[in-house]
């Protein structure tokens, strides 16, 4: 990674930067698709498992359709994303362009594949989704917590601002797109 460095030298700032940028940006969003995979996979096992929802210490409101939401919405962003590269009538096809905006899919694609034949992993069914064990150590460590309560105005703007602004419009929005 150190040796990346010096390609300003030979290419120049401005495209290494650009590089750099598509190669975060690209690592970014499939970080953030990996985590809404992983929440869908999670909800899937507890519904296999019937447990409720509301029996976990913390959760998010509108689940799991938001996760739905996101990964689909980081998905549309990451096909996207190289949208600038593609030709137009004031610029042609560049290349170079193209394959490092996008780079960072073949390259998560091929950490994966690597990753499930090196280790030789398997996806786990819903059904077979071990979410029990540990649980009640996490519990017992988790017992300590209480609910926090505004101690001050600028703790009960902030809890008003942070949850309950947040929750209405969220519930007024829904509501008024449902109906």
């Amino acid at each position: 990674m150190s040796l990346l460095t010096y390609m300003p030298c030979t290419v120049g700032s401005q495209k290494v930067f650009q590089w750099f940028h598509a190669l975060t940006t690209i690592s970014v969003l499939f970080t953030w698709m990996s985590i809404s995979i992983a929440y869908i996979r999670f909800h899937s096992a507890l519904c296999h498992r019937n447990i409720d929802r509301s029996t976990l210490k913390f959760r998010s409101p509108f689940q799991p359709y938001t996760a739905w939401f996101s990964l689909m919405f980081f998905a549309m962003i990451t096909v996207f994303n190289g949208f600038w590269t593609f030709p137009r009538s004031t610029k042609k096809f560049d290349a170079n362009d193209f394959i490092t905006t996008y780079i960072g899919i073949p390259i998560y694609a091929d950490l994966y594949i690597f990753w499930k034949v090196f280790k030789k992993t398997r996806w786990v069914p819903s059904a077979e989704a071990d979410i029990i064990t540990g649980k009640a150590a996490l519990d017992a460590a988790n017992a300590h917590w209480q609910e926090r309560r505004p101690k001050n105005l600028c703790e009960k703007i902030w809890f008003f601002i942070a949850w309950g602004w947040v929750l209405r419009v969220s519930v007024y929005v829904l509501a008024n797109t449902l109906s």
